[in-house]
């Protein structure tokens, strides 16, 4: 974090920024770089630069200082395992490594008196801090789906994150001092931490930072002050990011699957929550979740609607063509944040569920301006009193960021699990939020159990999964 003296230079940095940020919008095209250059310091195992207690300095690495390449920071693998040498790979303290891939040839011994040889390792800055900062070599149950390892929304989303940051940092590094480094200031970037994943985490790294997406502020397309931290305890902190449009991106949000189990934890300059992206993910209330006891009534397979969850008003873009006229996500967006419904209903009969959904978008929604369209699984979505389900519109001013309850009726049709699907409509978005270009999914809710019966089944809470579904 940067600190100034006095207000006027406080001033002259915000001022300069801004200027900086609006010209360079207005008259060029953002290029995102394929390189980022960084200053490596040995660490503390929290991510900050660690100080030599003898010279009260910060220690730079250096591989042909024994104790030095050793160090954590300047490798994620401290000392000589029995087969393979973790040491310091890089010939200097200062390195120009590659964003999204950087593969280095590493001088490696076996036992004392071995035949040296060298190796291949991705060294890549993407794969590093991603593996570092979403906890990637954390999994959860093995009776959960993929025995546990981290979900693909969470590590895509995180990929996103850590890409923005850096392309921010990298492009606007004169506003923020001029250099880069491998700390916690910055991102946790230590060599050979994906390299210490085993083979399916590391294929889930690499899917995960496959497609080169990036954040933008509505109407820019150069990158935004990413911010984001460890974890939450059910809301987010606002941030104070220089920005060139209206809608602050690190404004509080609330983070709900995250209030029981979540810690404020490194996330005091807004943003997302790695933790909380995995908690989405899973559908758990834990970011490492366990067989059961701990399921929340939400889950969300797409690493956009976690990013636009967290961040207000945002558009996404492709490094590959960030001047593209369309962006990869619609103005028009939403995400449910929790469900409530009886555990058991009646074919035929009315009843409701509570839904408390969030304004994802750029758009503000105003009053009774938007209708929740629920309708039973295989039906036109366009004819939802059909389909044994009443549309509820949507009351108040509903601004980006914010969040409403609404109740929904349904009356399932057929005895045993019906399926819904949950989707938005607004005339200023042309109608179904779904049918937008580019398009934004429905939802669909799974097993809702119904029984024929006499009179009205009541039951207690149960969580219902919501899962993301292509759009046809």
């Amino acid at each position: 974090m940067i600190c100034y003296r006095n207000f006027v230079q406080a001033l002259l940095f915000v001022v300069t920024f801004y200027c900086a940020m609006t010209a360079k919008s207005v008259h060029a095209q953002y290029q995102p770089p394929q390189e980022v250059v960084l200053v490596m310091y040995r660490l503390e195992d929290s991510g900050t630069k660690f100080i030599d207690p003898r010279t009260e300095q910060f220690v730079l690495c250096d591989r042909n200082m024994a104790d030095i390449a050793k160090s954590y920071g300047c490798t994620a693998q401290p000392g000589l395992t029995d087969t393979i040498n973790y040491d310091y790979p890089f010939n200097s303290s200062t390195i120009t490594i590659g964003v999204e891939s950087d593969v280095h040839q590493v001088p490696t011994v076996n036992q004392p008196g071995g035949i040296p040889f060298n190796r291949n390792v991705q060294l890549g800055y993407l794969h590093n801090v991603v593996t570092q900062e979403l906890g990637v070599q954390i999994k959860g149950s093995d009776t959960l789906p993929d025995d546990g390892y981290v979900p693909h929304s969470a590590i895509e989303a995180q990929a996103i994150a850590s890409r923005t940051f850096i392309y921010h940092r990298d492009h606007y590094r004169d506003q923020y001092g001029g250099v880069i480094d491998n700390s916690n200031a910055y991102q946790v970037f230590i060599p050979y931490t994906y390299d210490l994943l085993d083979a399916n985490s590391r294929e889930d790294v690499d899917l995960g930072i496959a497609q080169r997406f990036y954040m933008t502020e509505s109407v820019s397309s150069y990158p935004l002050d990413a911010q984001y931290g460890a974890d939450n305890d059910g809301d987010t902190t606002t941030g104070n990011p220089t920005l060139i449009g209206s809608i602050n991106y690190l404004s509080s949000v609330q983070d709900p699957i995250s209030a029981h189990q979540g810690t404020d934890f490194g996330t005091d300059r807004g943003g997302m929550a790695s933790r909380g992206a995995r908690r989405w993910s899973y559908g758990h209330q834990s970011w490492t979740p366990t067989e059961g006891g701990d399921f929340w009534s939400v889950q969300w397979n797409d690493a956009f609607k976690i990013l636009t969850h967290y961040y207000t008003g945002i558009q996404i873009r492709d490094a590959d063509a960030p001047s593209a006229e369309t962006p990869e996500i619609p103005d028009y967006r939403w995400v449910p944040l929790e469900i409530q419904a009886s555990a058991l209903a009646c074919v035929g009969k009315y009843t409701s569920l509570t839904v408390r959904l969030q304004n994802s978008g750029t758009e503000k929604w105003p009053n009774q301006s938007v209708i929740v369209n629920i309708t039973h699984t295989g039906t036109d979505p366009v004819v939802a009193a059909a389909a044994g389900a009443i549309d509820s519109t949507i009351d108040g001013e509903i601004l980006p960021g914010d969040d409403v309850e609404i109740e929904l009726t349904i009356q399932p049709l057929t005895a045993g699990i019906n399926h819904y699907y949950i989707d938005l409509y607004s005339n200023d978005a042309g109608g179904l939020f779904s049918h937008q270009l580019p398009a934004w999914p429905r939802y669909e809710l799974w097993e809702i159990p119904a029984i024929e019966c006499p009179t009205a089944a009541e039951g207690t809470f149960l969580p219902i999964i919501i899962q993301d579904i292509a759009v046809q």
